[in-house]
């Protein structure tokens, strides 16, 4: 999927790019939910440049643009469980300035919706920690029901009940 995608509202999602680096480098090193992409807090520019061109190559991300100035305002995308055919995993980060505006739910209705339309995807996941109440906020907004309790993805640095996710699926 290589298009934009429009949201409802003010916002489009575009392909992520690797020039990308120059507007995520300052969220993504200070942000704590970066640390859902990457294991590592982000030092500079470098760091945003590989963490992108992996998120490019593991899947299909988009940078959250508002239309109004052309500002980033965050990311999304989704990449296909290798255990699992057909079945893909969302995630998203809204840059902190943004969140608590309604934007989260808009954009994953957006993608949900876009990748639904595909032949052969016949669920998406979203894997949240339950202390993440306003992560579980939006991926219920957006349309997702609540399946159970998961463990966090092996080789993860959480341990113990931070190792627990909810799983929301969306059929």
């Amino acid at each position: 999927m290589e298009e934009v995608i429009q949201v409802e509202g003010e916002f489009y999602l575009r392909p992520l790019k690797n020039t990308d680096a120059v507007a995520f480098q300052e969220a993504f090193a200070e942000e704590e939910s970066a640390r859902f992409f990457t294991q590592q807090r982000l030092q500079g520019f470098r760091d945003a440049k590989v963490l992108i061109e992996w998120l490019c190559e593991s899947g299909e991300y988009y940078t959250i643009v508002r239309q109004r100035d052309s500002r980033v305002i965050g990311i999304i995308g989704i990449s296909e469980r290798e255990e699992v055919h057909s079945v893909y995993r969302i995630s998203y980060m809204i840059f902190k300035e943004h969140r608590g505006r309604g934007v989260a739910p808009k954009t994953i209705r957006a993608l949900t919706a876009a990748c639904m339309k595909r032949d052969g995807v016949r669920r998406i996941e979203a894997a949240i920690r339950p202390d993440n109440i306003k992560s579980l906020r939006c991926i219920e907004k957006a349309g997702y029901i609540m399946s159970g309790m998961i463990d966090a993805e092996p080789g993860s640095e959480h341990e113990g009940a931070l190792a627990k996710r909810i799983l929301y699926i969306y059929e």
